[in-house]
């Protein structure tokens, strides 16, 4: 009874109770969208990381390399000689080493030269094949190309198409004479290498020495390339997996005073990232946490008003025999609808709003954002509820000490 008593007077001032509900539902929404977003970006920069322990590059920018190498944007930063894989290979330090070459592109999809034992290296955290091939078969010859599951989608292509490579990282640029093909495509993984194409790394050198020998022989009219690519025999990185966590330490030594190569620990590099970036997470928090305090402090004082105005509702109800007990029951029972229908819209906004954003990163860059639930989030819309709960109970005291008889 006395819940229909008070779901029947929010229905009778509408406005009033919908603008009630709007600023808690805005509040909130805020808070989850920009928790929402921080913690699916590090889980998705994170998740790209994770299956490279270590790499070992030419001297340059780390964060370049990362880009390049994990990220699969940028241009590499050089290459390292033959001479220093073959070092890591037989390094007592590393279970697994396998060579990348970068240097082209088909459609905006970088093509990745390595070794077939790409397809065995080990992510150290699932402890199983980091690839996979779900249609086809892995390449056992050069020019046979394995591509990941977005690049199939968005490229259209299938196992059995052929296409040829672009030099450089513009899809623009100048078409090798060489022709790929097809021969599988990867499992997804919700990572970068979703959007590779992979092909054995002598394909690389083969496609890059064709090209030296056109210039050798003076083909005229050709301009000339300023960005790195993989030369015979060099490679752009080294994917290594450590035999353990002694072993990387001691491989990392080594390469500290090299003059001619530098090794990465990606994760590492996610960490300082984002230690980097704390202040400015601490502010948008501290900004969430703001505009919550503000819309509890606002919905205490429009509760406060909107109960002056029912007075003389309160004081007909009086009238025919209700208690101030019970007229206490029906201010809080409005206090909780109104609450809980603000916190459930603003929650399932702020998410879906982090959907949407997710959805459109996920699809124009190789970061994934991961699109399951996230405990954080709902926690923190689950405590503003609990906290707009308690603070509604301060005005719904300050009105039952009302004498509200001489308002009949």
């Amino acid at each position: 009874m006395l819940s229909k008593i008070a779901f029947k007077e929010l229905l009778f001032k509408p406005f009033q109770n919908l603008m009630l509900i709007v600023l808690i539902a805005l509040a909130i929404a805020a808070s989850v969208l920009v928790i929402s977003l921080n913690q699916g970006l590090q889980k998705g920069l994170t998740t790209a990381t994770a299956p490279f322990p270590q790499l070992i590059a030419a001297k340059g920018g780390s964060n370049q390399v990362i880009l390049n190498t994990v990220f699969l944007q940028d241009d590499p930063v050089g290459n390292v000689s033959s001479d220093v894989f073959e070092a890591v290979q037989n390094s007592p330090h590393v279970e697994q080493a396998i060579p990348l070459a970068f240097g082209d592109n088909y459609r905006g999809f970088k093509v990745v030269g390595a070794s077939e034992e790409i397809f065995s290296f080990i992510h150290q955290v699932t402890k199983e094949p980091w690839l996979s091939v779900a249609e086809g078969r892995a390449f056992n010859a050069p020019f046979e190309v394995v591509i990941g599951s977005k690049t199939a989608q968005m490229a259209e292509l299938a196992i059995g198409d052929t296409f040829r490579s672009i030099h450089g990282a513009s899809e623009y640029g100048m078409a090798h004479e060489d022709i790929y093909t097809v021969v599988g495509i990867l499992e997804p993984i919700g990572g970068p290498y979703d959007q590779v194409i992979l092909s054995s790394i002598e394909s690389v050198w083969i496609a890059h020495d064709h090209d030296h020998e056109h210039e050798e022989h003076g083909h005229e009219g050709e301009e000339a390339h300023d960005h790195e690519h993989s030369s015979h025999g060099e490679v752009t990185a080294i994917l290594v997996r450590p035999a353990g966590y002694g072993e990387a330490m001691r491989l990392a030594q080594e390469y500290q005073s090299s003059s001619n190569a530098q090794l990465i620990f990606p994760a590492q590099a996610v960490v300082r990232l984002f230690s980097m970036m704390g202040q400015g997470q601490q502010l948008w928090s501290y900004l969430g946490g703001f505009l919550i305090a503000i819309a509890l402090l606002l919905v205490m004082v429009t509760l406060y008003l909107s109960g002056l105005n029912s007075l003389r509702e309160r004081a007909i109800l009086l009238s025919m025999g209700a208690t101030p007990r019970e007229l206490l029951k029906i201010n809080l029972l409005q206090n909780t609808m109104i609450i809980a229908v603000g916190g459930l819209i603003g929650y399932l906004g702020g998410y879906a709003i982090y959907i949407g954003i997710a959805n459109l990163i996920n699809q124009r860059t190789a970061i994934e954002l991961p699109l399951s639930f996230m405990s954080t989030p709902f926690l923190i819309a689950l405590a503003t509820v609990v906290a707009g709960l308690i603070v509604s109970i301060i005005p719904a005291f300050l009105l039952r000490r009302k004498n509200v008889l001489r308002f009949l």
